[in-house]
């Protein structure tokens, strides 16, 4: 959801049910990784992406996505492991142009449009 924030009141309130509570999941995410609390792995659009090219997980949910990382992350290493996915997500296997050549990861990488 970027540009999440350019939102107007019309926006909010023709919304439904599902978009409100996609927004409100996004909010939770993002408040979880920026004060450090470990009630689950913060799943936004890099690690998404990342998590499947990794093969971590088949699904597009960030809920389910999110269940399948803590079943294989241990709990002490939930924050950590999202802030370095979207690091990584920034900086190394950008969306548009990852960056594999560059990417200590490649090795164990599926995804079917690497660059090398």
């Amino acid at each position: 959801l970027s540009g999440e924030y350019r939102c107007s009141v019309t926006d909010i309130r023709d919304a439904t049910e599902d978009d409100l509570e996609a927004v409100f999941d996004l909010l939770t995410a993002r408040s979880r990784a920026a004060f450090g609390i470990a009630s689950g792995v913060v799943v936004d659009t890099h690690v998404m992406r990342i998590s499947a090219r990794l093969d971590l997980t088949r699904h597009t949910e960030p809920v389910k996505i999110e269940q399948d990382l803590m079943r294989i992350i241990p709990k002490e290493k939930w924050i950590l492991f999202s802030h370095q996915v979207i690091w990584h997500g920034r900086r190394v296997c950008v969306a548009r142009k990852p960056r594999c050549i560059e990417c200590n990861l490649e090795r164990i990488c599926y995804a079917k449009d690497k660059t090398i």
